[in-house]
C-alpha cells in the first residue's frame, strides 16, 4: 500500500482489515523447524539476550532424516522436502560428511539435501517429472547440454525404473547421465535397494555379470551392514568391485 500513491484511506482500512483477519486465523503453528518458536506477544520487550548461535533460514530439497552430533540416525520422522529449517548458518563436518545443525536442537541435517551437490553432465540430458515424464518448454522437450554443472540434491531416487537425481521442484535428471567412477566388477552381483533389498525385473532379481564396467556415484554408504556404492539402478556391494 505505501507503494501505491493512489491509494485512497477506504482501501487501506480494508488492507488492515484483511491482515487483522488473517492474523486471527493463524492456528499458531510454525511452517519452520528449528529455533524457539514463541507466538508474537505485541506487549513483550525485546530480548538483550546475546544468541548464542549465529542462524539463518534454508529452503530443504530433499526429505530428510536427523541425525546426532556423531552422525547416528536419530528415531524421527523424516523432515518432508521444501519446508523452511531454521539452522546454524555454518555447516559442520561428521564422519566426513557436512551437515546443518538445527538452530537450537542437537539436531543435524545434511547438508547436500539443503545446498545440493554440483556435478558434470556427461550425456545431453532430458528433465522428467516425479511422473518419469519429460517437462515441455513451449512443446518442445527441456534439455540439459552435455557438459553443463548441474546442482542436485540428495540421493537418487527410482523414478518409473530409473535412479535420477532431483535438480530442482518436481524436476529430475537420470542419474546415469552425471560424471561418476567407472568401476569393474569382479564378481557377479545383484543389485539392491536403498533398503538392502534385491530389485527385481519382472519377478527375476536384477544381477550385473562379472568384468562389466559400472558407473558409481558418491562414497560408499552402509545398507544393513554391508558398505555399498549408488550405481544407476540401485547399490552394488563394495566388496564385488575389484
Amino acid at each position: 500500500m505505501l507503494n501505491d500513491k493512489t491509494a485512497n484511506q477506504k482501501a487501506v482500512d480494508e488492507a488492515v482489515a484483511n491482515l487483522e483477519k488473517a492474523k486471527a486465523e493463524l492456528n499458531g503453528e510454525p511452517n519452520f523447524i528449528g529455533g524457539d518458536y514463541t507466538p508474537s506477544d505485541e506487549t513483550s520487550t525485546p530480548s538483550t539476550e546475546t544468541p548464542t548461535e549465529k542462524t539463518t533460514e534454508k529452503i530443504l530439497m530433499y526429505t530428510s532424516y536427523l541425525y546426532d552430533n556423531k552422525g547416528i540416525k536419530i528415531d524421527k520422522p523424516t523432515v518432508k522436502s521444501y519446508v523452511t529449517v531454521v539452522v546454524a548458518e555454518n555447516p559442520v563436518t561428521i564422519n566426513g560428511i557436512k551437515y546443518y545443525k538445527v538452530a537450537g536442537k542437537d539436531e543435524y541435517i545434511k547438508a547436500g539435501n539443503i545446498d545440493g551437490t554440483l556435478r558434470v553432465i556427461i550425456h545431453n540430458s532430458y528433465i522428467y517429472n516425479n511422473k518419469g515424464k519429460t517437462t515441455r518448454n513451449k512443446g518442445i522437450k527441456r534439455l540439459v547440454k552435455k557438459t553443463r554443472i548441474v546442482r542436485t540434491y540428495g540421493a537418487p531416487i527410482n523414478i518409473k525404473g530409473h535412479m535420477m537425481y532431483r535438480i530442482a521442484k518436481n524436476r529430475y535428471i537420470k542419474a546415469r547421465n552425471f560424471e561418476g567412477t567407472l568401476r569393474r566388477l569382479s564378481h557377479n552381483s545383484f543389485v539392491y535397494d536403498e533398503n538392502g533389498k534385491a530389485t527385481r525385473n519382472k519377478g527375476i532379481r536384477r544381477l550385473l555379470k562379472k568384468s562389466r564396467v559400472v558407473r558409481t556415484f558418491d562414497a560408499p554408504v552402509k545398507i544393513n551392514g554391508h558398505m555399498m556404492y549408488r550405481v544407476d539402478n540401485g547399490y552394488v556391494k563394495v566388496k564385488n568391485f575389484k
